[in-house]
């Protein structure tokens, strides 16, 4: 059998697609289609994002898209009959377009010169001008060297460790202990810093997070869940068993805690999902 080229094969999709100008785009969304954002987090950071879009990357676009994934985009539910991809150059989008027809989705198609072209036509785009934010998150042990995890009823319903964002004139140390408290119950005991790490793909321009060591302080009350709008449940795990699903850069902080190293710096990369 014969080798098909990759220009080919976009050929090919782009052939089965009626694919939209920006302008076209635009229009389709005020009736009612939904835009869908397959560039990366980085790149959404770097260049902004269009108002209305739905973000849903390339490498896991087909699980946001189907209901029958399990792992839906809740913005998407409802709307997959209607779709419009984006990604920046409009190659991949074409692909990926013609993917999703393939498993049904017959109406969608993507956007002829992605993002670049829509911003040069002057459509418009969202950028990110305030300030860079801040994350604080605590990796607590027991006694028995278990870490608690605290498992979000939002986004991939995913295990984690507690924590959120800093609020004004906070520390880090400070929010750390608050998240805790506000999520779980317990009062801590701030042992070390055990990591700080910058995220690029982090909101639209990107943040740092804080983790430090910690421990039920004397006195804390067992955890509890206390924010039933974002948490479903809480327990103490070994780290050889670890919840599913959980993301590589909660391991790595889980890790990084664990281990009697001083704290570095680290770039956190796109995000994988352990399932």
């Amino acid at each position: 059998m014969s080798r098909r080229n990759i220009n080919d094969l976009l050929a090919a999709s782009q052939a089965r697609l009626d694919r939209l100008t920006p302008a076209e785009a635009a229009t389709r969304m005020r009736d009612g289609w939904t835009l869908i954002d397959v560039r990366a987090s980085d790149l959404r950071a770097r260049d902004g994002w269009i108002p209305g879009s739905v973000h849903a990357p390339l490498n896991v676009l087909e699980w946001r898209v189907d209901p029958a994934s399990g792992s839906q985009e809740p913005a998407l539910a409802g709307h997959e009959d209607r779709l419009i991809l984006i990604c920046n150059q409009g190659y991949s989008s074409s692909l990926a377009a013609d993917r999703l027809r393939s498993l049904g989705f017959e109406e969608t198609t993507d956007v002829v010169g992605g993002f670049t072209a829509w911003r040069a036509a002057g459509l418009p785009v969202h950028t990110y001008s305030g300030p860079v934010p801040l994350g604080a998150a605590s990796v607590v042990t027991d006694a028995d060297g278990r870490v608690l995890l605290v498992h979000h009823d939002y986004g991939e319903r995913n295990w984690e460790i507690p924590g959120g964002t800093l609020e004004g004139r906070e520390s880090a140390e400070d929010a750390a202990r608050r998240e805790a408290r506000e999520e779980t119950g317990v009062l801590l005991e701030v042992q070390r810093l055990t990591g700080v790490y910058w995220e690029p793909g982090w909101g639209a321009a990107g943040g740092h997070h804080f983790v430090f060591r910690a421990r039920l302080a004397p006195g804390s009350s067992a955890p509890t869940v206390t924010d039933r709008a974002e948490i479903s449940e809480l327990g103490w795990f070994a780290r050889d068993a670890l919840p599913r699903p959980i993301s590589d850069f909660t391991i790595g902080r889980i890790d990084d805690a664990l281990a009697d190293r001083p704290p570095t710096v680290t770039l956190v990369a796109p995000r994988t999902w352990l399932r």
